[in-house]
């Protein structure tokens, strides 16, 4: 209401505007225009990228076409995991033994608290609505690990040092974070 009401005014000019509220109060507000400001859309052109880091328009162009596949290709291996797993999960019951679910949704909790900096009470008081909230993805956590140690296991499969270095370095690469955020 308060945009309609501001449209085809001049700076200093003031208008009433009326707003209802659900229980038939009504609120009369008095708003004075003190600036207009527009939104100006950069040019895209070489100056441009330049200023954005990249070599040229081009390289530019092309570095977010290379992240927008390699996050549709992500996207889409997710896809197909999630899939698989929901398949698996239909064909086996994979029991979630109660004592790792409790140590996994407080792990999560205590991480998700700690990222809001919240005062200790508000944090207390968060938890108990927070642990109800995160338990079905917690189970699907723990089934998840439990089903890829199996397969693992079933496969006697085994990654050397070396690899799992380099698959942490590419990680960090494609996500522009360092190896030490990544580990």
């Amino acid at each position: 209401k308060v945009r309609e009401a501001l449209i085809g005014k001049k700076i200093g000019e003031e208008v009433e505007v009326e707003i209802v509220e659900e229980e038939e109060v009504t609120f009369v507000y008095t708003v004075k225009l003190l600036d207009l400001q527009s939104k100006v859309a950069p040019k895209v052109d070489d100056e441009m990228a330049k200023e954005a880091g990249f070599d040229s328009l081009t390289a530019m162009r092309e570095s977010f076409e290379k992240r927008l596949t390699k996050g549709e290709e992500r996207l889409s291996k997710d896809r197909a995991f999630e899939n698989l797993l929901g398949q698996i999960f239909d064909k086996v019951e994979v029991p979630v033994p109660p004592q790792w679910l409790e140590n996994h949704i407080d792990y999560k909790v205590q991480n998700f608290l700690s990222q809001l900096r919240l005062p200790p009470e508000q944090a207390q008081q968060f938890k108990g609505m927070m642990r109800d909230g995160m338990l079905p993805e917690a189970q699907k956590e723990i089934r998840t690990n439990i089903v890829l140690e199996s397969v693992i296991k079933a496969q006697s499969l085994e990654t050397s040092d070396d690899e799992f270095n380099l698959k942490i370095e590419e990680m960090a690469a494609e996500e522009g974070k360092s190896v030490a955020y990544i580990r």
